[in-house]
């Protein structure tokens, strides 16, 4: 189905797959960038995640808009995979330095119970032993899924034109 398309039928339906991949990334890096300052109140190193992890998804999306060569899609894909795989390990798990922080600012955990004190992110679906997933967790996280998927559609394509287009001399 697909080889039988248009170069021009191909060609618009790249920048369709540019376009979302381009605002999949903007939106999942506004969002990291939005709740950055929340995660800086639990702990300055997941804080500062989030800012970087918010500047790379942006500087990703430019990067897609001004030139969308393979090395950008690669990294798009290492760096989103990169980044649901730390959210999940801190749905199932916790991240164990999240805790330290929290427990270096507002003392024990015992204290902090009795205190009333949480992670701030007490609202959600819980899944595991660490943080809930929350609205603005489970958006960002299928925004960043999509991206996966749109950069993987990409390089497939690519490769396909490459592969179809004779070598020139």
């Amino acid at each position: 189905m697909g080889a039988n398309r248009s170069p021009a039928t191909a060609s618009r339906h790249d920048r369709w797959l540019r376009a979302g991949l381009v605002v999949s990334l903007a939106f999942a890096g506004g969002m990291h960038l939005v709740l950055a300052p929340d995660h800086f109140a639990e702990s300055t190193l997941m804080g500062s995640g989030f800012v970087m992890a918010g500047i790379a998804e942006v500087a990703l999306a430019v990067a897609v808009l001004m030139t969308p060569v393979r090395l950008v899609l690669a990294a798009i894909v290492v760096i989103a995979v990169a980044l649901i795989s730390l959210y999940t390990y801190n749905v199932m798990v916790g991240l164990p330095f999240a805790a330290a922080d929290q427990h270096a600012a507002n003392g024990t955990e015992h204290e902090n119970a009795e205190a009333g004190h949480g992670s701030g992110h007490d609202e959600g679906l819980q899944l595991g032993a660490g943080e809930p997933i929350d609205l603005a967790g489970g958006i960002t996280k299928s925004a960043e899924i999509l991206a996966v998927g749109l950069a993987v559609a990409l390089l497939r394509r690519d490769r396909r034109h490459r592969e179809s287009t004779p070598p020139t001399s």
